[in-house]
C-alpha cells in the first residue's frame, strides 16, 4: 500500500467534519466502535497517560502549547489534533514531528481489518475521525510516548477521544541525554528529580 492509497482509504470513511449536520444527526452516536477497535489492539489507550483538551475555543492552541511544555520537560509527547490544514500527518505528532508517511501506511494496513470487522457488525462503520483516533493511540503506544495530548474532535461525551482516561498522575521524565530539547527554567540545580 502506498501513502496515497492509505489516505484514499481513510477518506473513504464517513467524515463528520465535512458532512452536513442532518446526516450526522441520523448516526447512532456511541463509543462502541472505538472500544471494539481499541480492544482488537490490546487497549493501548488504557496504558497511555493522557491530557485531554476539550472546549469550544482554543483547543488546538492549548493542546499545542501543552505538548510543547511536556516535550520541553523531557517527556516523549504525542499530540493528536484535528482538523488538519494541509496534510493528514499534522493530526498525529510525536515530540513536535508529524507522523511519517511510512507510519501512516503501516497503521492503515494494521487497522483496516479492525475497521472492516466493526463495519460488518451492528455497531456500524467507523468514521474517519474514529480511524484516525485509533491510529493516534497505536502510534503513541508503538513509539513509547510518555504522555499523549488529545484535542477533542467534534466534542461531547461520545467523541472518539473520550475512549482515553485522562491521567492525574505525572509521568516520569526521561534523562536529559534522551531529551529532544532541554528546558532553560528552572535551572538544573533547582529541578526536581
Amino acid at each position: 500500500m502506498t501513502y496515497q492509497q492509505a489516505t484514499s482509504y481513510l477518506e473513504s470513511l464517513i467524515d463528520y467534519e465535512r458532512t452536513p449536520a442532518g446526516a450526522a444527526a441520523a448516526r447512532v452516536w456511541n463509543l462502541d466502535r472505538m472500544r471494539h477497535m481499541l480492544n482488537a489492539f490490546g487497549d493501548p489507550h488504557l496504558k497511555l497517560p493522557c491530557l485531554h483538551i476539550a472546549g469550544t475555543k482554543g483547543k488546538g492552541s492549548t493542546a499545542a502549547m501543552a505538548a510543547s511544555i511536556l516535550t520541553s520537560a523531557r517527556l516523549r509527547t504525542g499530540l493528536y489534533t484535528s482538523p488538519h490544514l494541509v496534510s493528514f500527518r499534522e493530526r498525529i505528532r510525536l515530540d513536535g514531528e508529524m507522523i511519517a508517511e511510512s507510519d501512516v501506511v503501516a497503521l492503515v494496513e494494521a487497522i483496516r481489518p479492525a475497521i472492516e470487522s466493526v463495519a460488518a457488525s451492528e455497531a456500524g462503520p467507523p468514521s474517519f475521525f474514529e480511524a484516525y483516533t485509533l491510529m493516534g493511540f497505536l502510534h503513541f503506544a508503538r513509539q513509547q510516548a510518555d504522555i499523549a495530548v488529545l484535542e477533542t474532535g467534534l466534542g461531547g461525551r461520545l467523541d472518539a477521544t473520550n475512549s482515553a482516561t485522562p491521567s492525574l498522575k505525572s509521568p516520569a521524565r526521561r534523562p536529559a541525554s534522551s531529551s529532544p530539547a532541554s528546558p532553560s527554567y528552572p535551572p538544573p540545580s533547582r529541578r526536581k528529580p
